[in-house]
């Protein structure tokens, strides 16, 4: 299953109000903004993987394992806007190395949240 088209952000300019504006949280390899929007349903995301000097099917690859953990994990975001981004260190992780990190993430926006 792929991520859903309903929860893509796409608009560059939302995407870079999200970058601005938001609250940002880093564990490396990622960097992950969110900005609570106060919209019905669920978060938006839009995920910004640099090529960093790596072929497609790695950046596609990349892209397509952090897709997959935010889709399980997006009701953590609710009325959100959010962006997903990576350094080049992410190349090297698996899918399970980038969900543990990604999940201490959602755990310290969490425990802002309180």
């Amino acid at each position: 299953m792929g991520f859903p088209r309903k929860m893509s952000l796409k608009s560059a300019a939302a995407i870079g109000k999200v970058i601005r504006q938001g609250r940002s949280y880093a564990r490396d390899p990622l960097k992950l903004h969110v900005l609570p929007a106060g919209r019905r349903g669920g978060a938006l995301f839009a995920f910004a993987v640099p090529k960093f000097g790596h072929e497609i099917v790695e950046r596609n690859l990349l892209k397509r394992r952090l897709q997959e953990i935010v889709r399980r994990t997006a009701a953590d975001f609710a009325g959100c806007l959010a962006v997903v981004r990576c350094s080049p260190r992410a190349y090297g992780r698996g899918y399970a190395e980038l969900k543990d990190v990604y999940d201490r993430l959602v755990d310290r926006i969490a425990a802002d949240r309180r």
